[in-house]
C-alpha cells in the first residue's frame, strides 16, 4: 500500500515537473528564440507519453489522440489568428483578461474535444488522418505562409552568459511566477479528472488537452509583435505530423514494456525521454531548415 501511494505520488510529480518546464521552456523559447520551432513545440507530445504510460489500453488512447491533437494544432492555429489580429489592443491586457482567455481556449478546446471523442468511432485511423494533417499543413503554407519582414541585423552585441543570466532573471519574475503558480492549480485538476475512473478513450482525450500550450500562449500573447505571432502560426499545423507517429510507435512499445510496475514505469519513462529527445532532435534541426525553404519561396 505504501509502496503504491509512493508510486503514485513520484508519477504525479514527475508529470507536474514536465509540464512546468515545457509550459516555462515554451514561453522562454517562443519569447528570445526561434518563432517557427515554437509553433511545432506548442503540440508537443510530453504529457501525452504520460498518459500513454498511464492508459489500461495505450492503443485506444493513443487512437483518440490522433484526433485530439489534430483539433490541438487547429485551434493554436484560430488563436493565434485572432492574437495576431487585435495585438495593437494586447499591450494593455491585464492579467484577469489574460486569464479569461486561458479559460476561454480551453473551455473552446474541451468542448471540441468532447465532440470528437463522441464521435471517435467516425474517425479514420491513424494513417489517414496523418495524410490529412499533412493536407492541412501544405495548405496553410502555400497559402497562408508570409516570410517575415526584412530587417537590419543590429550589430553584435557579444551575448554572453551574463546576458543571458540577465534573460533568465526577467522571464522568471513577475507575471510568469503568477502564470506558474495558476498552472500548478490548473494541472492538479487535470491530474485529478486524469485519476478517475475514466474509459482509456477518455485518458486519452485528457492526456491531449495542450495545457503547457496554452499557458505558454497567453504568456508570449502579452510580448510579442502581431508578426511574431504570425510565425509562430506558421509551423502549428505541423506539429501532428510529429506526434501521430510518436503515438504509433509509443503506443506499440508501451505494450512491449515489463508488467510489473516499478519496471514498467522505469522503463517506461525512460523510453520516454529517448523519443523525446529523439523528437526535440528532428524539431531543431528540421524546422529552421523547412521554414528558410518557405520563406526564400514566399519572397
Amino acid at each position: 500500500m505504501i509502496f503504491m501511494i509512493m508510486q503514485e505520488a513520484g508519477v504525479f510529480l514527475t508529470k507536474l515537473a514536465l509540464g512546468v518546464a515545457a509550459f516555462a521552456g515554451l514561453a522562454y523559447f517562443g519569447k528570445f528564440y526561434d518563432k517557427r520551432t515554437t509553433g511545432v513545440l506548442l503540440t508537443f507530445p510530453i504529457l501525452i507519453a504520460i498518459g500513454l504510460l498511464s492508459a489500461s489500453d495505450p492503443v485506444k488512447a493513443a487512437e483518440t489522440i490522433y484526433a485530439i491533437v489534430i483539433w490541438n494544432a487547429v485551434l493554436f492555429c484560430g488563436v493565434l489568428t485572432w492574437l495576431a489580429r487585435r495585438k495593437e489592443s494586447l499591450s494593455s491586457v491585464r492579467k484577469p483578461r489574460s486569464v479569461g482567455r486561458q479559460l476561454a481556449w480551453t473551455t473552446l478546446w474541451l468542448v471540441g474535444a468532447v465532440i470528437i471523442t463522441h464521435f471517435l468511432a467516425l474517425s479514420p485511423g491513424p494513417g489517414r488522418l496523418f495524410v490529412l494533417s499533412l493536407l492541412l499543413a501544405s495548405g496553410y503554407v502555400a497559402i497562408l505562409w508570409r516570410a517575415p519582414p526584412k530587417v537590419d541585423a543590429p550589430p553584435s552585441s557579444g551575448i554572453g552568459l551574463a546576458a543571458h543570466r540577465n534573460q533568465l532573471t526577467m522571464f522568471f519574475t513577475g507575471d510568469l511566477m503568477r502564470r506558474m503558480i495558476l498552472f500548478v492549480a490548473a494541472f492538479c485538476v487535470l491530474y485529478a479528472v486524469t485519476k478517475s475512473p475514466l474509459d482509456s478513450t477518455w485518458t486519452g482525450t485528457f492526456s491531449a488537452f495542450p495545457l503547457p500550450g496554452i499557458f505558454a500562449l497567453a504568456s508570449l500573447s502579452t510580448s510579442l509583435t502581431g508578426d511574431e505571432l504570425r510565425q509562430i502560426r506558421d509551423t502549428v499545423l505541423i506539429g501532428p505530423l510529429l506526434v501521430i507517429p510518436f503515438n504509433v510507435l509509443f503506443a506499440a512499445l508501451v505494450l512491449k514494456l515489463p508488467s510489473s510496475p516499478p519496471s514498467f514505469l522505469a522503463s517506461g519513462l525512460s523510453c520516454a525521454m529517448v523519443f523525446w529527445l529523439a523528437s526535440a532532435a528532428l524539431v531543431f534541426w528540421l524546422v529552421p531548415c523547412f521554414a528558410a525553404i518557405a520563406d526564400r519561396i514566399k519572397w
